[in-house]
């Protein structure tokens, strides 16, 4: 369905960039490249510009993308103000993007495109194209936009009564800018079908930032017609020739178009959208916006076929087509509450490639198409007719568009089989359709052959002369490959024409036994049946008796009452739509905007969780706040975090770049900070969060002004939860370790999340035991509480090699022979009962230590204790302190003798569960929360005396054949959780609270009265339905 869409020759001169922006979806991008390259999109370019539009401010960044290639600057178009609205947009949105993606992810280099390539060119989707600009081309004139908008504002939302109604979508005919083909058809027929047998169906379509109501006024151009088709094509004057001059007649349908800054939709709740369009527009993207917003309402999409995906067809489309139409299909599975069917077989088909893809499999019903197509209204004179068309003596016919799957080359090479094998009595073969894609030598082929000439016709016929073929044909012939439900067979059927037809499961479901079946590629038998029964009479009129008596018409009238009645049904028998899985928003303003030291503890964490929920939960999304605002973080500004396995090297090499581009004030990560500060129109902001969300924070917001706007969502909707995840509770229970300043705020973070979230997450059970007590204690909220396992793995870049390994132990100053603690130097990790531990074994005699390694980086009121240990000559070179990567970590875990962890408090240590998954025997502090990971698996001494540490330390160091037992234990019963484990535990959690809040306010809202229209009480638990027949 690819068609160019142009300004007329006399409008191309001026040209302007509000005529431009003024265009919407393909005829959007078609315009664009027309105007600024002088051709028509490639396939690739056309799939990279359809994405961007969905996008914040995307039609100007097209434009100037376009506009600033190689390319579009020799090519220099002219068109008034577009320079001007690039530069204000480039000041406005000043983005790095491309910068870090050539930084972070090497794009390969774009590749020229064929001159004249068509919008079907399989091209990859990952490159831009910018193949040099051809001369340009005359431009044929095409009938403007179908839809514009009035200049009013229109309503976001249509005011509608109490009963639900029934919606038809009209995007595709109404973004369709060429004559009518299939689909469009279909679509018109259903709506002109719908109306009349239930006058309270409404119409819509997508415009703008989401959908608009096409109102009845404007479509009674449809309604009232006795041909939709010949009234689409008056309407918007589509008979209008390819070579006219003239102003084109095209009358538009007129919308007030509501504000594009907010999401809009004429949709009420129970009420339910039909869609029977294709899949070349913004609708499924905006039908997936809007019902994560507004989930109330059903979405039913009919499919035609899945010819494009099917082993015998789908090598005869490029690949580009066919990854498009699995991702639509995809996006159907996925999204909808309804599935239409063109047929049993397209049914089957679509059921079978859904089990195989493991895609969701929404209920759906198949449906028959119309085959009222056709009027056979008197020609006048049917023998001119036919002699214009070069028929003299018997004949049949084969109607479908000339293309591979149509497989006309069979029926080709059955007429030369029959010259070879001279059959006398051979009908004339009238082809019937348009000329597509791949069939170019076969064309020239039937054109040019002279042992066909006379024999075989080739045409495009008008209705007119359509009528008359199949009026007077003898029978037809339909040897497609494969269809969906056919148009052709049936309306064959319809004239009571006997048809021969290829022998394939959908042709056989409408078929039945009233028509007679070859193999497809069976050229012979072609030949030999086409000369039967173009011979016997008493065969032929066999058939023909059957098909009078036993072929009933379906009517497109009879298609959209079983459409109506079958979504009908369904939405009384469902009563409330399914609603899709909540998706995740996580904070990430720490870790992205703020934080400029190592990965550990609460940063390894977020990050870590950050990356496991894009790979569990692809469509979460994660967000930040700047100045007291709030924008989404685009997924290809995370790449970094996505594709690199050594975590630490990676954020610190995304913090080296951007604080130096930051520095020189060439790109922020902060679309604020780009573009001189936020404003209420900045396309950026995200004012508030989505229905059908869990906003989740993994970090410490200490002013709680994204967790007041998250908590402000959960109060507003029914299906947002906000949820913070606690590590521990310690500068509550240990204050004098923590900074004041640390204590007062976080007692302000934790009673704001437990007085206004939905849910708290802990870092085991200890701190969730904790955690209810102080709620108890100082009279807080108590919400609904879980807990989570962190992971204990470190990912490795590479296999360890002892020469790597050594060179990494000399280069941290550490040697063959230590031990090691894993912590930030602060109070709490107790670093000071180590450092006198092992002065007290070294005042002992016991002068050969192995070095103590101290593994972090410096802390809070850590600085009396470090300056200390600095000056003591006893432990230079016997203490060292080390803050490494990932990679440098992962050695040291392996070549240490065992880990201390002398901690006065933890909530889930994450070091203890690192020390055992490398089967490391751990000296640990006896604590709660120290005791409820490590089990019997470790020792555990008192953090407060020092002596027992210098005895514990001394005798495994002189007993390594107790180390020994206790790693053989280690390895035999530990079972570490790795970090995806613990990111499956969250969502687990996630999802229980978030199904929890919303059977509480589905059950709320049912049982509240409310009041009809006649004024009467009732139950909400009533039932709904749509528009009754």
């Amino acid at each position: 369905m690819s068609q160019h869409t142009n300004f007329p020759d006399s409008l191309q001169s001026v040209i302007t960039v509000d005529m431009l922006l003024a265009l919407d979806g393909r005829q959007f991008i078609e315009q664009a490249y027309q105007t600024l390259l002088g051709r028509a999109p490639d396939a690739g370019g056309f799939l990279h510009y359809s994405a961007m539009l969905t996008r914040s401010a995307g039609k100007l960044r097209v434009l100037a993308d376009l506009r600033q290639s190689d390319e579009g600057l020799r090519y220099a178009a002219a068109v008034h103000g577009l320079d001007e609205r690039i530069a204000r947009h480039r000041r406005h949105m000043r983005s790095p993007l491309q910068r870090v993606l050539t930084l972070l992810e090497p794009r390969p280099a774009a590749r020229p495109a064929a001159q004249g390539a068509s919008a079907q060119s399989p091209a990859p989707a990952s490159v831009t194209p910018q193949p040099p600009a051809p001369a340009p081309q005359p431009q044929a004139p095409v009938v403007p936009p179908a839809v514009v908008a009035s200049g009013k504002v229109g309503t976001a939302r249509v005011s509608k009564g109490g009963t639900p109604t029934f919606w038809f979508d009209l995007t595709t005919s109404m973004e369709w800018t060429g004559g009518v083909v299939g689909i469009v058809r279909a679509e018109l027929e259903i709506a002109y079908g719908l109306k009349k047998i239930d006058p309270a169906v409404r119409f819509s379509m997508q415009k703008g930032n989401g959908f608009v109501e096409i109102p009845e006024a404007q479509l009674g151009w449809l309604f009232d017609a006795d041909n939709v088709v010949d009234a689409y094509m008056h309407f918007f004057d589509r008979y209008r020739a390819a070579g006219a001059t003239e102003a084109s007649k095209a009358r538009n349908i007129v919308i007030d178009l509501p504000e594009p800054s907010s999401l809009h939709h004429p949709y009420g709740a129970g009420d339910v959208v039909v869609s029977v369009g294709w899949m070349d527009s913004q609708k499924e993207a905006y039908f997936e916006r809007v019902k994560a917003a507004f989930p109330e309402f059903f979405v039913v999409y009919l499919v035609y076929d899945i010819i494009l995906l099917r082993p015998e067809t789908r090598h005869l489309y490029s690949e580009i087509g066919q990854n498009k139409f699995e991702g639509y299909l995809k996006w159907i599975s996925e999204n909808v509450d309804f599935m239409l069917f063109g047929g049993e077989t397209a049914k089957r088909d679509t059921r079978e490639l859904q089990a195989r893809m493991k895609w969701p499999s929404p209920p759906g019903q198949a449906v028959k198409f119309g085959s009222d197509i056709v009027k056979l209204a008197d020609s006048g004179n049917d023998e001119a007719v036919l002699r214009e068309i070069g028929i003299t003596g018997p004949f049949i016919i084969t109607v479908g568009s000339i293309e591979p799957r149509k497989n006309h080359d069979t029926l080709y090479r059955a007429y030369l089989i029959a010259q070879t094998e001279q059959l006398e009595g051979m009908p004339q073969l009238v082809i019937c359709g348009r000329v597509l894609g791949q069939v170019g030598d076969l064309v020239d082929s039937l054109d040019r052959d002279p042992r066909l000439v006379g024999k075989v016709i080739r045409l495009s016929p008008t209705d007119k002369q359509l009528a008359v073929l199949y009026k007077h044909c003898r029978f037809t012939a339909l040897p497609t490959l494969y269809e969906g439900w056919s148009l052709t067979l049936p309306e064959s059927l319809s004239q009571h024409k006997f048809c021969l037809s290829a022998d394939t499961p959908p042709l056989r479901e409408i078929g039945r036994d009233l028509v007679d079946y070859v193999a497809p590629w069976d050229a012979r038998s072609w030949a030999e049946k086409i000369h039967h029964y173009a011979n016997d009479d008493a065969a032929l009129r066999a058939y023909q008796q059957r098909i009078v008596l036993d072929w009933t018409i379906t009517t497109w009238r009879d298609t959209a009452r079983a459409i109506h009645e079958n979504v009908n049904r369904f939405v009384v028998e469902q009563r409330v739509p399914a609603r899709k899985p909540p998706e995740i928003w996580m904070d990430l303003s720490l870790t992205y905007l703020h934080w400029q030291g190592g990965v550990n503890g609460i940063i390894r964490a977020e990050l870590t969780l950050a990356r496991h929920l894009h790979e569990l939960a692809p469509k979460t999304h994660y967000f930040a706040q700047d100045g007291g605002h709030m924008f989404e973080i685009p997924h290809d500004m995370l790449l970094w975090l996505f594709n690199d396995d050594d975590l630490s090297t990676a954020y610190q090499h995304f913090n080296d770049f951007w604080n130096h581009h930051e520095r020189q004030g060439s790109g922020f990560r902060s679309p604020f900070r780009a573009t001189g500060g936020v404003h209420a129109d900045h396309p950026a902001l995200l004012e508030a969060f989505p229905e059908n969300s869990i906003v989740f924070f993994a970090g410490i917001e200490w002013e709680q002004k994204l967790m007041s706007a998250a908590a402000r969502a959960s109060r507003e909707h029914e299906a947002v939860i906000a949820s913070q995840l606690v590590y521990d509770l310690t500068p509550l229970l240990v204050p004098h370790l923590h900074q004041p300043e640390t204590c007062e705020g976080y007692e302000r973070f934790f009673e704001f999340a437990s007085q206004q979230f939905d849910q708290i997450v802990y870092g085991g059970r200890t701190a969730l035991r904790d955690g209810e007590r102080i709620q108890r204690a100082h009279g807080w909220n108590t919400p609904r509480s879980d807990f989570v396992e962190f992971g204990s793995d470190i990912n490795v870049v590479k296999e360890s090699e002892p020469e790597h390994d050594q060179a990494v132990l000399e280069r941290l100053g550490v040697g063959r022979d230590f031990v090691m603690t894993v912590g930030t130097i602060q109070p709490r990790k107790n670093h000071d009962t180590l450092y006198k531990a092992y002065v007290t074994l070294f005042e002992r005699g016991v002068t050969e230590l192995p070095k103590l390694v101290f593994v972090g980086k410096e802390g809070w009121k850590s600085t009396d204790f470090l300056t200390i240990l600095r000056a003591d000559a006893r432990m230079k070179d016997r203490i060292v302190m080390v803050s490494p990567t990932d990679e440098e970590l992962d050695v040291l875990y392996r070549h240490c003798r065992f880990t201390l962890l002398p901690s006065f408090y933890e909530g889930w240590s994450l070091t203890l569960p690192e020390s055992l998954s490398y089967g490391k025997f751990c000296l640990t502090a006896d604590t709660d929360p120290l005791r409820e990971t490590g089990r019997d698996l470790v020792e555990y001494v008192d953090p407060h005396d020092t002596f027992a540490w210098a005895e514990r330390i001394g005798h495994y160091l002189s007993h390594p054949r107790e180390v020994e037992r206790y790693e053989q234990r280690i390895r035999a019963e530990w079972k570490p959780r790795s970090w995806k484990d613990a990111t499956k535990m969250l969502l687990d959690a996630l999802y229980a609270a978030h199904a929890e809040k919303l059977r509480a306010s589905l059950a709320a809202k049912a049982a509240k009265p409310v009041t009809d229209a006649a004024g009467k009480g009732k139950a909400t638990g009533q039932g709904t339905g749509a528009a009754a027949n």
